[in-house]
């Protein structure tokens, strides 16, 4: 099982909503993820888009997925920043969970650190010459192709 887990954002009409999940669903789709969930606060503007009413996550946090029976057992990784105060990998030295939800923040305010649970979750870093960070989708197609480099894919 490999997820992605995106932020909508202040998203106010339709076509940028519709336009964001686009993207992130060809995203989702170059690098072979099963399930593309989406956090937002106005889940009435993904209405007739065609995906999964309970993949949509009403909450700001994606703590929903840690509830459910399905997804209880699958590791949460989550893309941070390298200013944040938790324990966390380099992505160059991260070892890849075979079944994973990769948990990206949005973009103005990235996630907060009490989005994923600490004890169920990885928490990865993109080291950058500028040490700057990276787009959220920036970040999810590097860790995706990192993943899928480490596979041999």
């Amino acid at each position: 099982m490999l997820g992605l887990c995106f932020h909508l954002g202040d998203h106010n009409d339709r076509h940028a909503a519709f336009f964001t999940v686009a993207t992130w669903g060809s995203l989702a789709l170059s690098f072979g993820v099963t399930d593309l969930f989406v956090i937002t606060q106005k889940p009435d503007l993904l209405e007739g888009f065609g995906l999964d009413p309970a993949r949509v996550l009403r909450l700001a946090s994606p703590h929903t997925l840690k509830r459910s029976p399905e997804f209880k057992d699958v590791p949460l990784v989550q893309l941070v920043t390298k200013n944040h105060d938790v324990p966390m990998q380099d992505l160059r030295d991260f070892k890849h969970p075979e079944d994973a939800i990769y948990v990206v923040g949005g973009e103005k305010n990235g996630c907060p650190e009490n989005l994923v649970d600490n004890e169920t979750s990885g928490f990865v870093y993109i080291p950058t010459v500028a040490g700057r960070s990276l787009w959220a989708q920036q970040a999810a197609s590097v860790v995706l192709w990192d993943r899928s480099k480490k596979e041999g894919v």
